[in-house]
C-alpha cells in the first residue's frame, strides 16, 4: 500500500510543480530591483530569501521530474500530448531562465559567490532553459497545427507559457551579455534578435485564440479559473526582453544600430503593451467577479494559483524597469510598488495552502480541466 501511495504521489509531479519556482524566483528579482531602487537592505534581504527558496524548489521539482519520467514515462508522454497540459513544459524552461536572471541581479552584483562560477551557473542555466524553450515551442506549434485532438475550448491562458518562456530565455541571455566575450554575445543576440520575434507573433496569435473561445465557448471550470491571469505575463517579459535586448546590442559595437531601433520601437511599443496589459488586468478582475465568485463558486486550490502570482510579479518588474528607464514614466514606479505588494501577498497564500494540500494530500490531485 505504502509503494503504491508512493508511486502515486511521485506520478504526480508535473511539469505544474515549475511554477512554484516562477512565481517565487520573479519575486525574488522584484525585491531586488525595488530594494537597490530604494536603497531598502530590507527588500534585498526578502529578495536572498524568494531566491533560496526557488533554487530549492528547482532542485526538488527538478530531481521529482526526473523521477516520474522512470517510473510513469507514459504519464508524461501523456502529459506532453495533452492539449492543455503540454503547455506546463514551457515552465521548466522559464524556471530555469528566471534563476539564471535571478543569479545575474542578485548573486552577481552582490558577490555573494564567485564570480566565475556565478556567471557559469547562470550560462548554464540559460542553456538549458533557451533549448528546452525551443524544442517546447517548436513541438506545441506542431501539435496546434496537426493534431486533431485540439479544440477550441482548450485555448485558456495556459498556452501562452511557451511564447512567455523564449521572452524569459532571451532576457536571462541579455543580462549575462556583460560577462561574455564579444564575439559570443553578439552571436547569442543576434539569435535573440531572431527569436523576439517568433515569441512575439506566437503570444500575439494564442491571445487572439484565447478572445475567441472566451466569447464563442463556456467559460472553463473554476479549477483552471488562474490561467486568465497568465495573459498579463507575456506583457511584462516583452518589455523586459526589448528593453534588456536594446541596452544589451548598445554595448556590441557591431550591434549598436538594432539598439537605436529597439529603443525607438519601445517609444510606442512600451504604453502600447501596458495599456492592454492593464485593460487584462481589469477585464480578469471583472470575470472573477461576475462569472464565478458572484455565482458562489468557489475556486478550488492546487499549484494552478501560482499563476496570480508569476504573472501579477512580470507585470511589476516591467513597470519598475520602465519607470527607471524612461523619466516620463516614472510614476509608474508606485504602480510597481502595488503589484509587489499584490503579488507577495498572492504568493503567501499560495503558500499556506501548498503546505495543506501536501499535508492534506490534495496538492497531489490533477484539477479538472487538465
Amino acid at each position: 500500500m505504502f509503494k503504491n501511495s508512493t508511486r502515486s504521489a511521485i506520478a504526480s509531479l508535473e511539469a505544474r510543480w515549475f511554477m512554484a519556482v516562477m512565481a517565487t524566483g520573479a519575486l525574488a528579482i522584484f525585491s531586488q530591483i525595488l530594494g537597490v531602487a530604494a536603497g531598502s537592505l530590507m527588500l534585498k534581504f526578502l529578495a536572498l530569501i524568494f531566491l533560496g527558496v526557488a533554487g530549492g524548489v528547482f532542485v526538488l521539482a527538478i530531481f521529482g521530474f526526473l523521477a516520474r519520467a522512470v517510473i510513469c514515462p507514459s504519464c508524461v508522454k501523456k502529459d506532453f500530448l495533452h492539449p492543455v497540459s503540454s503547455k506546463f513544459f514551457a515552465g521548466i524552461s522559464i524556471a530555469s531562465a528566471i534563476l539564471s536572471t535571478a543569479i545575474s541581479k542578485i548573486v552577481i552584483p552582490e558577490k555573494l559567490i564567485s564570480l566565475d562560477f556565478a556567471v557559469q551557473l547562470a550560462t548554464s542555466l540559460y542553456w538549458f532553459g533557451i533549448v528546452f524553450g525551443v524544442i517546447v515551442i517548436f513541438s506545441v506549434c506542431a501539435m496546434l497545427i496537426c493534431s486533431e485532438k485540439v479544440e477550441q475550448k482548450h485555448a485558456i491562458g495556459i498556452w501562452l507559457l511557451p511564447p512567455v518562456g523564449l521572452f524569459v530565455n532571451i532576457f536571462a541571455g541579455n543580462f549575462l551579455v556583460p560577462h561574455w566575450s564579444v564575439s559570443f554575445s553578439e552571436k547569442v543576440l543576434i539569435f535573440h534578435l531572431f527569436l523576439i520575434g517568433v515569441a512575439f507573433v506566437i503570444f500575439a496569435v494564442v491571445q487572439m485564440m484565447i478572445f475567441f473561445r472566451m466569447k464563442f465557448q463556456p467559460l472553463p471550470p473554476a479549477s483552471v479559473a488562474p490561467s486568465f491571469f497568465i495573459p498579463l505575463a507575456p506583457v511584462g517579459v516583452s518589455l523586459i526582453a526589448f528593453f534588456s535586448l536594446a541596452a544589451a546590442t548598445g554595448s556590441i559595437e557591431s550591434l549598436a544600430h538594432f539598439s537605436g531601433a529597439i529603443k525607438n520601437f519601445l517609444v510606442l511599443y512600451t504604453p502600447f503593451i501596458l495599456g492592454f496589459g492593464f485593460f487584462w488586468f481589469g477585464i480578469t478582475l471583472i470575470l472573477f467577479f461576475s462569472k464565478y465568485l458572484k455565482r458562489g463558486t468557489s475556486i478550488p486550490f492546487s499549484l494552478g494559483f501560482f499563476a496570480f502570482v508569476f504573472p501579477t510579479a512580470a507585470l511589476g518588474i516591467s513597470l519598475a524597469t520602465v519607470s527607471l528607464a524612461v523619466p516620463v514614466f516614472g510614476f509608474l514606479i508606485f504602480v510597481a510598488k502595488f503589484f509587489w505588494v499584490l503579488s507577495v501577498g498572492l504568493w503567501g497564500i499560495t503558500i499556506v495552502h501548498v503546505f495543506r494540500g501536501i499535508f492534506s494530500g490534495t496538492i497531489f490531485q490533477r484539477p479538472d480541466g487538465l
